[in-house]
């Protein structure tokens, strides 16, 4: 059986961080990481297995606190979507209707576009330019920060 490997204070910080708003490369620039490589470190730490387990426990914990689950999420986004999506009635002064719109086409679109990323529906695609001169000192450094870890 594998010994877990304790968290670092930086790995710590780059938890805590990326509970705020789970956005990885945010956290790590938060946590201390360099900008430049920040994007790569919070790859590497989503990868790590006691830092995936560390979140994973901390996010049970606070759903356990709030008694609101993904589960719920997901509930509340469905209903969220399905009332902006109801149809509204436009009529002359006779009562005559003469259009039919949706009620809020803008929250419906988000919702929809949250519950597309929640079952990973969507990838999202980045095209990243380097300049092949800046290539190898942009690896010393990733490799750096590594090191130093």
């Amino acid at each position: 059986m594998t010994k877990k490997k304790p968290l670092t204070d930086k790995q710590k910080r780059f938890i805590d961080e990326y509970m705020v708003d789970y956005n990885a490369t945010q956290a790590a620039i938060r946590a201390g990481y360099s900008e430049k490589t920040a994007r790569y470190q919070a790859s590497q730490n989503l990868t790590k297995l006691n830092i995936q387990a560390e979140i994973k426990r901390r996010q049970e914990a606070l759903s356990e606190k709030l008694e609101y689950t993904a589960d719920d999420w997901t509930r509340d986004v469905l209903e969220l979507k399905n009332r902006s999506m109801e149809e509204i009635e436009l009529k002359d002064e006779d009562g005559n209707v003469v259009h039919t719109e949706t009620k809020d086409p803008q929250t419906a679109h988000k919702c929809l576009d949250m519950l597309g990323k929640r079952l990973g529906l969507f990838v999202e695609k980045k095209q990243v330019e380097v300049n092949i001169s800046d290539r190898s000192s942009w690896l010393n450094e990733v490799l750096k920060e590594v090191k130093d870890e």
